[in-house]
């Protein structure tokens, strides 16, 4: 039987956490928090926002070792606007009004202590949906939040707790190497 989530008081509150930038490891570092809040036996909801065609180990592993705690959803179409994306930008809009439907009711469903939106911080910035709907899903929560994207939002780094920007120093991306199995999926 799965756990209810905690109720937290107020020197308890629920944190609003934010990763950002250009370099590697936001979702890493996001997926680092939930095994870690597992542990704690914590009820964890990773929710991706673009991540949807491309095969991802965590989508593999979560299930098979961690389904007791963490549940993880791929909500989008895949990338969006770049490498083999032939959609068209009303399919990615209406992908992302989804994800933020299925953020905000599990939100308010109090089933969970942590919510990961990883790549919701990239769907302004993409013209997917407006900063004020990211804001508006994420106010008042009664679970910790873990937000992530590329480029900065102030908005989202005003009303964060914990804001950490992941910068590129050097990728292999940008020597050609697209993507590495195990590590970057």
């Amino acid at each position: 039987m799965k756990k209810q989530a905690k109720n937290y008081s107020p020197s308890n509150k629920p944190l609003l956490i934010y990763y950002f930038g250009d370099g590697k490891g936001k979702t890493t570092a996001a997926l680092g928090a939930a095994v870690r809040a597992a542990g704690h036996g914590w009820r964890v909801l990773i929710l991706q926002a673009i991540k949807g065609s491309w095969p991802s180990g965590e989508r593999k592993s979560i299930p098979k070792y961690l389904d007791e705690t963490i549940e993880i959803k791929a909500l989008g179409t895949g990338f969006v606007g770049i490498m083999d994306d032939k959609k068209s930008k009303k399919v990615h809009r209406v992908a992302a009004q989804r994800a933020f439907d299925v953020a905000r009711n599990n939100i308010s469903s109090k089933k969970y202590d942590l919510i990961v939106l990883d790549e919701y911080g990239d769907l302004p910035a993409l013209g997917l949906v407006d900063t004020e709907t990211l804001i508006d899903v994420i106010t008042n929560a009664n679970c910790h939040i873990i937000i992530t994207g590329h480029k900065p939002i102030k908005k989202i780094i005003d009303i964060s707790d914990i804001v950490t920007e992941m910068k590129k120093v050097k990728h292999h991306f940008d020597s050609g190497i697209i993507a590495t199995k195990g590590l970057d999926f």
